[in-house]
């Protein structure tokens, strides 16, 4: 039955103990090819989730696998972005306002009725990471 839908899992929070993401909330997580995570560090490197509970190392942190969550998520914010803008990955694993056609990113949502300043956490509907250019 390795193939039953019954098998699947309930929601797309993953957990993880490897990791010290205890001052990560809000930020996106990259994986490596050998599925070791981090903090992400790139503007053009797809991230694949966003810390929703970070944990030291030993403890539990809850990630959310972008594309995958029914509903908003806090994201941390690495500049100033308006209500309802699009947004894009950050080089310090936050997010920034979509820097819009001829420039390579990775855009993974938008933020709903709150906007900010860098260092706040908003909520935001989150996409899988697009590559775009």
């Amino acid at each position: 039955m390795a193939d039953s839908s019954l098998q699947a899992k309930g929601n797309a929070v993953v957990q993880t103990t490897t990791v010290d993401f205890s001052a990560a909330r809000g930020l996106l997580v990259a994986a490596d090819a050998n599925g070791n995570l981090s903090v992400n560090a790139s503007t053009t490197v797809p991230a694949v989730a966003v810390v929703m509970d970070g944990g030291a190392v030993n403890k539990i942190s809850a990630l959310g696998i972008l594309g995958g969550l029914p509903g908003p998520v806090w994201v941390k914010l690495s500049g100033t972005v308006n209500p309802f803008q699009r947004i894009q990955q950050a080089a310090d694993g936050g997010v920034v306002v979509d820097a819009g056609p001829g420039n390579a990113r990775c855009v993974v949502g938008a933020l709903l009725d709150q906007g900010g300043v860098a260092g706040d956490i908003v909520p935001a509907v989150l996409t899988e990471s697009n590559i775009l250019a």
